[in-house]
């Protein structure tokens, strides 16, 4: 085996930084779409709260421009 033929030190650090970046993106990638699962509420108003004929809506966001 020839010496060009080995694998050195510096493209295994190489090739094992480049993983964990890969693995860093998923992670953060995965945990954003988990998050948009939750459900959240947002209170516009609740003035109406009080009145007879006010109305409940739930709105469930597909996806959001962040």
């Amino acid at each position: 085996m020839s010496s060009s033929d080995k694998i050195s030190s510096k493209e295994i650090i190489a090739v094992v930084v480049v993983f964990v970046l890969i693995a860093i993106g998923m992670f953060i990638t995965l945990g954003k779409f988990s998050a948009e699962s939750e459900l959240r509420e947002v209170v516009v108003s609740d003035l109406g709260a009080n009145e007879d004929d006010h109305l409940e809506i739930f709105v469930k966001l597909l996806s959001s421009s962040a």
